[in-house]
């Protein structure tokens, strides 16, 4: 079996979310149904594992219509400040975030009010209204199970359709030991679900599936390569303090150095909500360490954000860090303060 190896944003949010309810904006198949109330920060996207369009907050209630798989439909929605948007006639939309940064979904317009989640740069919405300096805007949108309490996932029993297959396993949980599979020629093997591709087969061959989750598996291969065709081991790649090692004993790593493997999503300003990051100074939000889906504020210099500017949303990078604030005030994120000036390790 042959691979063909392949190269491979959010504001801070406050702690109170007031539920918004569209009413307005609703079909008559959703009206009968009751919002439903995140428990944790989670993106949103234009299709199950699709195009990301953002992140919503958690307490935040959205009415939800439909689940496919891992995947939950809600509709979403809030005021945008119109200067950082522009008209767009795509999908059955006719607004775009045209913000570089993205921009605040808020519960109403009011720069005080509410963040209910943040849409990046290009997520197109339905404007509403208009009220001063702000548009109301709504879209359908699709959130992971995990972000509503009352939609984890369970496991089915169903008879395999085959041997090797693994039907009924709850996500997450481990495979049977030994599952054996046949990767398919033209297969791309990605970093995570969401991540980015590392490889492409080349020709069919036989793995072994070591876990499963929704339509994912995650596979063990085995292959030979060229002594020197081999570099050096990148960073992040040995043991590494966890964001939960953070919060649980925040004494002991605060100031401490880490090696995390991130995943670039908006270059920011701090302001008077984010209490660890001093007010004006930039920071990077970014998701991990690959491949945890939470979400890391990460303090650099003038001269270093120069890097990040030329970075795309979703794009990886290594990085060395040392640890300010095991969470903020309001949400459990890390606070690291950047070490590294190079561009090692940009995908």
């Amino acid at each position: 079996m042959t691979f063909a190896p392949q190269s491979s944003p959010l504001q801070d949010l406050l702690p109170a979310f007031r539920g918004l309810v569209l009413a307005s904006c609703l079909g008559a198949s959703l009206a009968a149904q009751a919002p439903q109330r995140t428990i944790t920060e989670a993106p949103f996207h234009k299709e199950p594992g699709g195009v990301r369009l953002g992140t919503l907050g958690p307490k935040t209630q959205w009415p939800v219509s439909r689940a496919q798989g891992d995947w939950i439909e809600a509709t979403v929605g809030g005021w945008l400040f119109t200067q950082s948007t522009g008209a767009a006639g795509r999908d059955g939309y006719d607004l775009a975030v045209t913000a570089e940064g993205g921009e605040n979904l808020r519960a109403a317009p009011d720069a005080n009010a509410a963040v209910l989640g943040h849409a990046v740069n290009g997520a197109l919405f339905k404007k509403l209204g208009a009220r001063g300096r702000w548009t109301q805007v709504t879209r359908s949108a699709w959130l992971p199970r995990r972000a509503f309490p009352q939609n984890k996932p369970t496991a089915k029993v169903s008879a395999p359709s085959r041997p090797d297959s693994v039907v009924g396993v709850a996500p997450g949980a481990p495979a049977p030991p030994h599952e054996a599979a046949s990767l398919l020629k033209g297969a791309t093997i990605v970093r995570t679900p969401s991540g980015a591709a590392v490889a492409t087969s080349l020709s069919d061959g036989e793995v072994r599936v070591v876990q499963r989750t929704g339509d994912w598996a995650k596979i063990e291969v085995t292959g030979w390569v060229r002594s020197s065709e081999l570099g050096p081991a990148r960073l992040g790649t040995g043991p590494r303090v966890t964001p939960s090692d953070l919060r649980t004993n925040p004494e002991r790593y605060v100031g401490q150095i880490v090696i995390w493997r991130l995943q670039f999503l908006a270059l920011q300003s701090a302001d008077a909500l984010r209490p660890e990051v001093p007010e004006g100074q930039q920071y990077v939000l970014a998701r991990g360490p690959l491949p945890e889906a939470g979400f890391v504020y990460l303090i650099v210099t003038k001269d270093q954000a120069e890097r990040f500017k030329q970075m795309q949303p979703l794009d990886e990078f290594d990085a060395r860090a040392r640890v300010r604030a095991a969470k903020t005030r309001y949400l459990p994120n890390p606070v690291l303060e950047w070490l590294d000036t190079g561009k090692e390790g940009q995908r």
